[in-house]
């Protein structure tokens, strides 16, 4: 199996307000083209902009956005570029935090497999498969509702 360097940051996990929630946490799965060229933020990006300065990229595009409202045993998945696909799936959904399973295959393989847990508020950073003129970022975040869901739900990246 080709290895693929997969890098995860996990950005604000101490610190977080517990958040009172009316409702399952709402997943937001953002699909980035970084590239080392220099080529800026993407607009859409700003709220990663902290998250993705360490990097190795100078520029990063946004290629979609997908949301999930996820209870506990609950599933979601995005499709990405380079015939790849992100699946999740969650074992304790709490008001604070998210435990859940991630698996990134390209081309029905895994590249990457792993259990974490997600706060609320907090974003998780993963660098994955290299596409086109760079590698394919892939940012998690909880947020408490959809009104906060700065993306388009069911969006695919391209």
């Amino acid at each position: 199996m080709r290895r693929f360097a997969v890098a995860l940051l996990a950005v604000s996990m101490f610190g977080v307000p517990a958040v009172a929630l009316a409702g399952p946490p709402v997943v937001q799965i953002s699909a980035m083209l970084g590239t080392r060229e220099k080529r800026g933020l993407d607009p859409r990006l700003h709220d990663f902009k902290a998250d993705l300065r360490g990097l190795p990229f100078k520029g990063f595009r946004l290629l979609g956005v997908h949301s999930c409202r996820l209870q506990s045993g609950d599933q979601c998945g995005m499709e990405l570029p380079g015939n790849s696909y992100l699946y999740l799936s969650t074992s304790q959904s709490t008001d604070r935090f998210m435990k859940m399973h991630l698996l990134l295959n390209r081309d029905n393989r895994p590249m990457f497999n792993a259990d974490l847990t997600l706060n609320h508020g907090a974003v998780v950073i993963i660098r994955g498969p290299r596409f086109g003129e760079g590698a394919i970022v892939i940012g998690l975040r909880a947020v408490g509702s959809p009104a906060e869901d700065s993306g388009s739900p069911g969006r695919r990246a391209r």
